[in-house]
């Protein structure tokens, strides 16, 4: 599928918007029947020191992704409605675009923030970690799992035996699908995207893949400026974060870098 068209136009995003936001409630509305109206979120303080109000649960599953039951907090699932929308999102548009694999989605934070183990951040319910979409060294699509990957986009996973190398098994980076993550957020002005924390290597494979396949230019553009790498060298997840929003600077959010 030809990937230099936008992954939405002005026409589209308003009925995407309207898709993705009733896939959400539907997700969220489960056998209970409809949820009571809630209360909008808030992002207080910064993500390394802050809270989250009224915190959005992320669904178990929706068009496209999957929250890992298995990531490091269990039930760090919550984010700001910005969030949550741009995750679901993301899944709808890598499903239409390079359909056959899902996005595992690992730690956001907890439903009122605040510290979480294995972060220093995830405490304004503005941060998410992704596992890359990944493939066998045929192409062929597998589950997505914490492997580290290095600048060509190589790893090994230790076939769930750690310590030994009999059933070892090499995977690659599916550099289309992880862009296509990136272009979704870029493309999604409701996502307000701040950061995305990545490693060297991945990110110049990243735009490499999209100047190769001559993807819009201000979108390469813009994922030159938001990726980088942390001290950490995020080579096995991507780590998102979002700016504030207005509401959310009202009630004492911080960016942070």
């Amino acid at each position: 599928m030809n990937e230099t068209k936008k992954i939405v136009t002005l026409p589209v995003a308003i009925t995407l918007a309207t898709s993705v936001a009733a896939v959400v409630a539907l997700a969220e509305e489960g056998d209970g029947g409809p949820p009571a109206a809630r209360p909008p979120t808030t992002s207080v303080g910064n993500p390394n020191e802050g809270k989250l109000v009224n915190g959005r649960r992320l669904p178990d599953r929706g068009e496209g992704f999957y929250s890992n039951p298995h990531g490091p907090n269990k039930e760090a699932k919550y984010g700001t409605d910005e969030l949550i929308e741009a995750i679901a999102r993301i899944g709808h548009d890598v499903e239409h675009m390079a359909p056959g694999a899902t996005l595992f989605v690992n730690d956001l934070g907890f439903q009122g923030g605040g510290v979480i183990s294995h972060h220093q951040s995830h405490q304004a319910g503005r941060d998410v970690d992704f596992l890359f979409y990944m493939t066998d060294t045929r192409g062929k699509t597998i589950r997505p799992r914490g492997v580290h990957f290095d600048g060509r986009g190589e790893g090994t996973w230790n076939g769930g035996t750690a310590g030994d190398t009999f059933d070892d098994v090499h995977v690659r980076f599916d550099t289309r699908r992880n862009w296509l993550v990136l272009r979704s957020l870029i493309e999604n002005e409701d996502a307000n995207l701040q950061r995305v924390f990545v490693s060297e290597g991945l990110r110049s494979l990243m735009l490499a893949h999209a100047e190769r396949s001559r993807q819009p230019l201000w979108v390469i553009e813009r994922a030159s400026e938001v990726m980088c790498q942390p001290r950490a060298p995020h080579d096995d997840h991507f780590h998102i974060r979002l700016y504030c929003t207005a509401e959310d600077y009202a009630g004492g959010c911080r960016d942070t870098w």
